[in-house]
Parts: C-alpha cells; structure tokens; sequence
C-alpha cells in the first residue's frame, strides 16, 4: 500500500500508467530510469528536493563520484535503498561505509552505514516538484 509520507521506490506505480498519455511520456524517456517519491515527511534534501517530489533515477549511474563539486547542482544525488527503506540524498565514501549525506538546510543527520547494507538504485536525474509543498507537508 501507498503511504505519501514515506520515501519509495514507484516503478511499479509508474508501470501501471502505461496506458495514460503520462505513463507513454515515461516510457519514452528510456528504459533505464526508475522513479521514485520523496515521502512528505522526507526533509533530508529539502529545500533542493521539496517532500512529495517524483525523482526520476538513472539506474546505470550507481557509482558513488567525488568531488569538488563547485555548486551543490553539480554534487550528483543518489537514491538508495536501505534496511529501514528508501532514501535521496548525497553520498560519500569512506573505509567501506557510505555516507549518506543531508543538505545542510535539513534538519536530518548525516548517516554512516556499512556498504553492503546499501543498494544504490542510481543516480537522481530529473526532479518534478511543487515549491510551495513543503507548507502542506507539516
């Protein structure tokens, strides 16, 4: 079941709308792109990614880059799966962990956890989003 407030992966949501002039418009991007939904109570890449965003996800870009980067538009976003569920935010990388990194206007913390205990869906590609959601998000 569907819960708004919560990060998720929605590839089989996006698969069922196929039939729908939105859902051929997807398709047509590829078939190398997820899409996930940033939950409504997900604030880690707010206020770059709004909560209730749709981020389209390139499935071929898992690896984790380094920087510099000279703005935080260049700074790749990953989409990622955890044991608690799905997550977007930066990454680093460091003695076998990754990091997982929160804008810093968040109010979320940065996390370590053990590569392995990751799966990184891809890299964030494309964003669709409302800017003035976050207020209803509260």
């Amino acid at each position: 079941m569907f819960d708004a407030t919560k990060t998720t992966d929605i590839q089989a949501l996006v698969l069922e709308l196929k039939s729908v002039p939105l859902g051929e418009l997807i398709r047509s991007a590829g078939g190398s792109y997820r899409y996930g939904y940033i939950g409504t109570k997900d604030r880690t890449m707010y206020p770059l990614i709004m909560p209730g965003a749709i981020v389209q996800v390139d499935e071929k870009r898992k690896r984790v880059m380094k920087g510099p980067w000279r703005c935080e538009s260049e700074r790749p976003i990953y989409f990622l799966e955890t044991h608690t569920g799905y997550t977007c935010c930066w990454c680093g990388l460091a003695d076998g962990n990754i990091i997982l990194q929160p804008h810093p206007l968040s109010p979320e913390r940065p996390q370590m956890l053990d590569l392995k205990q990751v799966d990184i869906v891809g890299q964030v590609v494309g964003v669709a989003m409302r800017f003035n959601s976050f207020r209803e998000c509260l």
